[in-house]
């Protein structure tokens, strides 16, 4: 997949794997803007249930507007039939593997994630929108995000699990 196009992105490189499909980091031709891609995995691709519940995903996703939750910015299908979602690319780390790497977050950090977490589901589920309990979403600290936690320079922003693993 790396150098291939889909739509007006050419993949850059691969970010991880799931069960499901592979998130690939690329580039917008036209415009100075990266994006992850959710490609399905080829098996998941010819099952039309499947994908229709993929893309149910990402209609779900772009129907709620709030500064918690990852950004649709398209999907469709590549000429391989693989079923794709093109995502706002989110630099930082998962909760987790901030957790990893530093041990227990401060009390007023776990305050503003968990606050800034409630917001967005509660968002999410004001739209209607329940996501099943194998697509649970995981808070993410973006560096430069609009509203810095407490001395980190980081805003926790929502994204499914499948995009988190690298």
């Amino acid at each position: 997949m790396i150098g291939e196009t889909l739509g007006a992105y050419t993949i850059v490189r691969k970010l991880g794997a799931g069960g499901m499909g592979e998130v690939y980091l690329a580039d917008h031709k036209r415009i100075d803007r990266r994006a992850a891609i959710k490609l399905l995995l080829p098996q998941l691709s010819s099952e039309a249930a499947l994908v229709e519940r993929f893309f149910a995903e990402a209609r779900a996703t772009s129907s709620v507007k709030h500064p918690g939750i990852v950004e649709v910015l398209d999907c469709d299908v590549h000429p391989s039939g693989r079923a794709y979602i093109v995502m706002e690319y989110l630099e930082g780390e998962s909760l987790g593997q901030a957790l990893e790497r530093t041990g227990a977050m401060p009390v007023p950090l776990l305050a503003f994630v968990g606050a800034q977490t409630a917001s967005a589901l509660a968002a999410v589920h004001g739209r209607g929108n329940h996501p099943p309990r194998s697509q649970a979403r995981q808070p993410v600290p973006v560096r430069g995000g609009s509203r810095p936690a407490p001395g980190r320079g980081e805003d926790p922003r929502l994204r499914d699990r499948e995009v988190d693993r690298r």
